[in-house]
């Protein structure tokens, strides 16, 4: 009896399950189709819990429901069928990174199996291979690579002073910026490549027609096929934005409100809520990669902000200094010292290293 009531909560979990999706077939969005297969999954495990604290042996049960369940959702993730396991993982990955702090010193690459790998360097070369060799710089690092392993994530982190160049498995290259983590596949999926992003990155998209490429950040996601583009989404500033140097790309928000953008434009997300694109100079927005910052009519407060990411110092700005409007370029290579100066010298400004370990700024 008890195996048979088993069975029936399958079945009608199942009927349930079938009304609901006759009903939202035709209107279900694409974030929609990730949670109700999230939940399917949660759903599917749950009943096999309780089965096993009831001592049952329905497991043929319970596959053909999971195969019948299947069957049926095979309409709603016709586009995604071979990538859903993807995209669950990186979802959840996107949880675990807010609950993460990006304070270690060094560049931490954590590898899906508990693996990781910590770098010293300022500026390492990262890059994974479509055969599973990894490379730091000019060594080869073993690591547990499960090739089978759909739902593997890796995860990079990169503190403050730190920035870093790496080359996915589909030869796409990212440059990640100072307080930036980074969630990717082990192994991109045939038909879908997606990664999370939070803070800055500027990425060069290896193309592929049949398997488009997503940016996933918390309030929006990039949708490109081949192209070159700046996305910046730390968690610490009022807006994020997206800046595209080449190609076509798709912004699109967590209500699914999308913006197109073409070369030279950049458009600004704030509050979750995408503008309207914009033309900008798009080399002030990427000239960090080449280890250089270049600002035009710019509060010296924002300037200030880029210094902390980039050199993992504090900066207390006094208010009359942090209104004042410069325009220049500094070399990111130099010595944070070297570059004070330079500001200093170019403005009416002073500095002065308190004992807390923080950088006074105030007018001279």
């Amino acid at each position: 009896m008890k195996m048979e009531s088993g069975k029936n909560e399958i079945r009608y979990v199942m009927r349930g399950l079938i009304r609901e999706i006759k009903k939202r077939e035709e209107q279900v969005s694409e974030s929609e189709k990730d949670e109700s297969w999230l939940q399917f999954v949660e759903l599917r495990n749950n009943l096999r819990k309780k089965a096993r604290r009831r001592r049952l042996t329905s497991i043929f049960a319970a596959t053909c429901a999971a195969a019948v369940i299947g069957c049926i959702f095979i309409p709603l993730f016709r586009e995604r069928s071979s990538s859903h396991h993807q995209t669950a993982a990186v979802m959840n990955l996107e949880q675990y990174s807010h609950s993460k702090d990006i304070g270690n010193e060094n560049i931490v690459l954590m590898m899906e199996g508990g693996q990781n790998i910590s770098l010293n360097e300022e500026n390492p070369s990262i890059k994974f291979a479509s055969d599973g060799t990894l490379t730091v710089n000019s060594d080869t690092i073993d690591y547990a690579d499960d090739r089978q392993g759909t739902l593997a994530v890796n995860r990079l982190v990169t503190p403050k002073g730190k920035r870093t160049h790496m080359t996915l498995a589909d030869g796409s290259s990212l440059w990640v910026n100072a307080g930036t983590n980074v969630a990717f596949p082990a192994h991109f999926s045939t038909d879908r490549r997606e990664i999370f992003v939070e803070g800055e990155v500027y990425i060069d998209v290896k193309r592929n027609e049949n398997a488009p490429f997503f940016v996933r950040t918390k309030d929006f996601d990039v949708q490109v096929l081949g192209t070159s583009f700046n996305v910046s989404a730390y968690p610490t500033e009022e807006s994020a934005s997206v800046v595209l140097v080449k190609g076509k790309v798709n912004v699109e928000n967590k209500e699914h409100r999308r913006v197109h953008l073409s070369p030279g434009q950049m458009v600004s997300v704030i509050d979750g809520e995408p503008c309207s694109p914009r033309r900008v100079d798009v080399s002030q927005y990427i000239s960090w990669i080449d280890n250089m910052l270049i600002y035009d009519d710019r509060p010296l407060s924002d300037v200030f902000h880029k210094l902390t990411l980039y050199y993992g110092k504090e900066f207390k700005i006094d208010s009359d200094a942090a209104v004042m409007r410069v325009t220049g370029k500094l070399d990111l290579k130099e010595d944070l010292d070297l570059v004070l100066n330079t500001i200093s010298h170019s403005t009416s400004i002073k500095y002065t290293k308190m004992s807390n370990g923080k950088i006074r700024v105030s007018k001279d």
